[in-house]
């Protein structure tokens, strides 16, 4: 192996311009590097002397013939630097690859080595390069083809986000060709949608409950494909575009607002009366100040006086909406997310409790997001959240205000960060058409100084809706009807 003082004389020597000597020394210096070819530090300068006259034979005869992988490393880089050098025209000759994965795609990629790149086309990474080469028209044909045979699912995957978001582009015939499709239900309905194979999305989602999903959550771009496709002709699509009708429990707090403001702006005081008594009172407590002045009332004389007591119980009072929970932060939002995925999202609430029994803070914190994101969760799994050993997994049920409490507005909590970082003043939060006989106890029983302060007026509207409810009540249930920029209230089929 050449020492540092070798390297460093042949180098001078392969540089020597002089007159006479200068060749005879650039010659023999690059036969001495040539024996040692395969060393990294001997092919670095081979590469050199690529581009000098006279000696750019010998270099390349040397290069032809490397072995081991340091030295065809070298040779890559410098093709991977430079596509259209000697090296590079070498490396393709001889197909040369470096010995790193990683840096193999690349190199690849810029040598238009599609064949090569095709061997690893079930690697996203490859993948996605072969998008990009199917765009170019020297490389396409190459490129379609390995497309054409993926095997794995992340690389279908990415295939087919590239067909959703260009449903008119190459990638998206290709998908179409040999029925691709995501491994993810959802992104499988929209990209089906926006792909026109309709007759399969409707085996899918022909009520478009998926696709309402994955149309909420995308950018301006794809709604509009989606619209397009909507308004397309088929028949069958027509039905997206109509209002769709949720229960107020799985409303939006946007959407809920929206239907809010427009009683408000039709006077639709009856409606109006009718969503208060289910909303909590984040949503129903300004309303009240407004029927204030109204000068409404209901026409049933039971819910006349329903009405009458709860101004009384309002009357002068206000209530901003909740703080919202200071417990965030980038990594435990993620944690958060991440129960809304199909995994945990449809995982049943005794499933949830039995994995959240043995899970660590990190995976139990999306867990207590499903829980909090189904309809009604029984008092048992509330209480075993709120009793969890993990002080995360408490602070999750409170911040995603799966525990609350009507009666206090503070937490009496073991750890420090729960009672510091928790939202306060679960009785906002609080859905009286929810509320069990034990609720209503709780707050009779409750202190005097429950019904004072900030929201102490709350409580006692809740109180008296909540045993309306319970014991007289008997009520026809809203939905909300909503579109695009607006939502109403409509009485429950």
């Amino acid at each position: 192996m050449a020492t540092i003082d070798d390297l460093q004389k042949l180098s001078k020597d392969l540089h020597d311009n002089t007159f006479l000597l200068g060749g005879f020394r650039r010659k023999a210096a690059a036969k001495a590097l040539a024996e040692r070819r395969n060393e990294p530090e001997a092919t670095a300068l081979l590469v050199e002397a690529l581009a000098m006259p006279g000696i750019s034979d010998l270099a390349a005869a040397a290069l032809r013939d490397l072995k081991s992988s340091g030295a065809i490393d070298i040779l890559c880089a410098e093709a991977t630097r430079n596509p259209q050098s000697p090296a590079a025209m070498l490396c393709v000759e001889k197909k040369y690859r470096p010995s790193d994965t990683e840096k193999a795609y690349r190199y690849l990629f810029v040598t238009r080595q599609i064949e090569g790149l095709a061997e690893l086309r079930n690697e996203p990474k490859a993948t996605t390069l072969l998008l990009e080469a199917l765009q170019a028209p020297e490389t396409s044909e190459s490129a379609r083809a390995a497309l054409l045979d993926l095997k794995s699912s992340g690389a279908i995957d990415i295939l087919c986000a590239e067909a959703t978001r260009n449903p008119q582009g190459q990638a998206a015939k290709l998908c179409v060709e040999k029925k691709y499709r995501p491994s993810d239900h959802e992104k499988a309905c929209m990209y089906l949608f926006v792909t026109r194979q309709l007759d399969e999305y409707f085996k899918e989602d022909f009520e478009f409950q998926n696709l309402r999903l994955q149309y909420d959550r995308a950018d301006e771009k794809l709604r509009a494909l989606v619209m397009d496709v909507v308004r397309g002709g088929d028949r069958r699509c027509l039905p997206f575009i109509t209002r769709p009708r949720k229960a107020l429990h799985e409303c939006t707090e946007e959407e809920i607002k929206l239907a809010l403001k427009s009683c408000l702006r039709h006077n639709d005081w009856n409606r109006l009366f009718m969503a208060c008594l289910e909303l909590p009172a984040k949503y129903s407590f300004p309303a009240w100040e407004r029927f204030q002045t109204s000068g409404w009332q209901p026409e049933d004389p039971a819910l006349a006086s329903l009405y009458k007591q709860i101004l009384a119980d309002s009357a002068g009072q206000t209530a901003g909406p909740p703080s919202p929970p200071k417990s965030t932060s980038n990594v435990f939002e993620r944690w958060l997310a991440e129960g809304r995925k199909p995994e945990l999202a449809n995982a049943s609430e005794s499933d949830l409790v039995n994995r959240l029994k043995s899970a660590t803070p990190p995976e139990g914190v999306p867990m207590v997001a499903a829980l909090a994101a189904k309809p009604k969760c029984s008092e048992t799994t509330v209480k075993a959240v709120a009793e969890n050993e993990h002080w995360l997994v408490r602070l999750a049920g409170l911040a995603t205000g799966l525990i609350k409490d009507i009666v206090s507005d503070g937490k009496k909590d073991s750890n420090y960060w729960v009672n510091e970082l928790a939202g306060a003043a679960g009785v906002l939060e609080f859905w009286p058409g929810k509320a069990k006989p034990a609720d209503l106890e709780k707050l009779k029983n409750a202190p005097v100084e429950a019904y004072s302060g900030k929201l102490g007026a709350v409580r006692k509207v809740l109180r008296t809706i909540m045993g309306y409810r319970i014991t007289t009540g008997s009520f026809e249930e809203l939905q909300v009807q909503a579109g695009e920029t607006d939502a109403e209230f409509i009485i429950a089929e």
